[in-house]
C-alpha cells in the first residue's frame, strides 16, 4: 500500500502539533511522530501511516481513499500502543517499558522496604520494567495497586491469548515502586519528573509474553478508576 502524505494544515483539528524549526519533523503532543517531512509547493506532508502511529491508530486502504482508526482485534482497549522502548505520550503522562525478564526469583529494585518474591510449581515470573514520566505543569499522583482502586486493564498478555493480573501472592507487592502513600500504593511526579518501577506477573512456564497493557491511573481519579483510567499497550516482544 502506497504511503499517502497528508497536508499539515489538515491536522489542526488533532491539536498540540506542529512544524519543528529545521521543517525535517513534526511533533504530536510534544513527541516525535515523523521525521519523513516534505515540502511540496511550500506545504508541509506527512505520511498518513506516521500521524495513524503517532495516534495509536492504524490506517487503511478504503475505495474512496483511506481511514485513520482504532486497531481492532488484539488492540480493541483502543489504547495508546508501542513496543519496548517506545515513548508513548497519554497528554499528560509519558510511557515507556524498558526490559521484560522471565525469572524463578525476584529481588525489589525500587520500593523502600526491600522484598523477595519467589515463583510456585509450575509457574515464571515475569518482571516487566516501566518508566513513567510527568507530562504535565503540576504536580501529578499515580496509583500503583491492584485493588479496588488500581488500573482497571493492567495486565499482561501472552502469544496463546491468556492474560494474567499482577501477581500478589508473594512476599511483596506485585509493584516494586518507590512509594509516597500506602493505601492505595500511590507515588507523586513532580512537573517533568520520571519514576521507574517493575510489575511483577506469575504466568506458566510455558507462556510466552506477547503484551502489556498498563492503566495510567491518578490517584485523586482513583474512585472512578474504569472511566479516569488511561491504557497504554506495549508489545514485549523482542
Amino acid at each position: 500500500m502506497r504511503k499517502r502524505l497528508v497536508p499539515l494544515f489538515a491536522l489542526g483539528a488533532l491539536a498540540c502539533a506542529a512544524f519543528a524549526a529545521g521543517g525535517t519533523t513534526l511533533y504530536l503532543n510534544g513527541a516525535p511522530a515523523s521525521s519523513r517531512v516534505r515540502m511540496i509547493n511550500g506545504e508541509a506532508y506527512v505520511p498518513v501511516a506516521d500521524v495513524a502511529r503517532a495516534l495509536g491508530q492504524t490506517v487503511s486502504k478504503r475505495p474512496d481513499g483511506f481511514a485513520i482508526a482504532a486497531a481492532g482485534g488484539a488492540n480493541q482497549l483502543g489504547s495508546r500502543q508501542g513496543k519496548i522502548g517506545d515513548v508513548v505520550f497519554t497528554g499528560e503522562f509519558r510511557f515507556q517499558v524498558l526490559d521484560v525478564q522471565l525469572v524463578p526469583s525476584y529481588t525489589s529494585r525500587f520500593a523502600q522496604r526491600p522484598f523477595t518474591t519467589e515463583a510456585t510449581g509450575a509457574e515464571q515470573l515475569a518482571v516487566v520494567t516501566c518508566r513513567v514520566k510527568n507530562g504535565t505543569k503540576t504536580r501529578q499522583e499515580l496509583v500503583y495497586d491492584i485493588g479496588r482502586y488500581g488500573g482497571p486493564n493492567t495486565a499482561l498478555t501472552d502469544t496463546d491469548e491468556h492474560s494474567y493480573l499482577p501477581w500478589n501472592g508473594g512476599a511483596g507487592l506485585p509493584y516494586d515502586v518507590h512509594r509516597d502513600e500506602g493505601a492505595p500504593v500511590g507515588a507523586y511526579l513532580l512537573p517533568g519528573a520520571a519514576q521507574d518501577f517493575a510489575i511483577v506477573f506469575s504466568i506458566p512456564q510455558s507462556a510466552t509474553p506477547k503484551d502489556l497493557v498498563f492503566s495510567l491511573l491518578k490517584y485523586d481519579d482513583r474512585i472512578d478508576n474504569v472511566k479516569k483510567a488511561v491504557d497504554v499497550r506495549i508489545s514485549l516482544q523482542k
